[in-house]
């Protein structure tokens, strides 16, 4: 897997290395999943897995501003957000983009009380669980995709 790190921000220090054990401790973690509802089968999923594993990554920090733009241009949502997530696959290749907001993960360490990095972390699995299929358009799915992306930064630091 080819993960490309870019970061535009000086809100948070970015480690890559740390970055990339998270990315792959994640996909490894969800390979071995049991018993979490899937967005969809088991094989399409393990499937999904594989083709990420297969393809390139691209973790990108920023402010709030830039994912404000962002959020507009593609979503035409006009506020910032935590993450943005945009699966650019085609012609068989798993080709995606992980936007983080560090300002707005450092927002939310206070309101929290986190640490602005591991509120990245969580940010981005939270894009990687958007990737394999995971949804939040309601309280219940939020809820679900926040514990199951705890769960999973949990068990990366243990």
């Amino acid at each position: 897997m080819q993960i490309y790190i870019i970061n535009q921000q000086k809100k948070i220090p970015v480690n890559k290395k740390a970055i990339k054990t998270i990315v792959l401790g994640a996909l490894e973690i969800l390979s071995r999943v049991r018993n979490i509802t899937l967005p969809t089968n088991k094989k399409n999923f393990s499937n999904r897995i594989k083709n990420i594993l297969a393809g390139e990554l691209t973790v990108l920090y920023v402010n709030n501003r830039v994912i404000e733009e962002l959020n507009y241009r593609f979503l035409r949502k006009r506020c910032s957000t935590d993450v943005l997530c945009f699966d650019l696959s085609g012609g068989g290749r798993f080709i995606a983009d992980i936007v983080i907001s560090t300002e707005k993960a450092q927002e939310n360490s206070q309101l929290f009380k986190t640490r602005p990095a591991w509120e990245a972390e969580l940010y981005l699995i939270h894009g990687i669980l958007h990737l394999l299929g995971f949804k939040d358009r309601n309280k219940k799915e939020r809820i679900r995709m926040q514990r199951k992306a705890v769960s999973i930064l949990n068990k990366i630091h243990s």
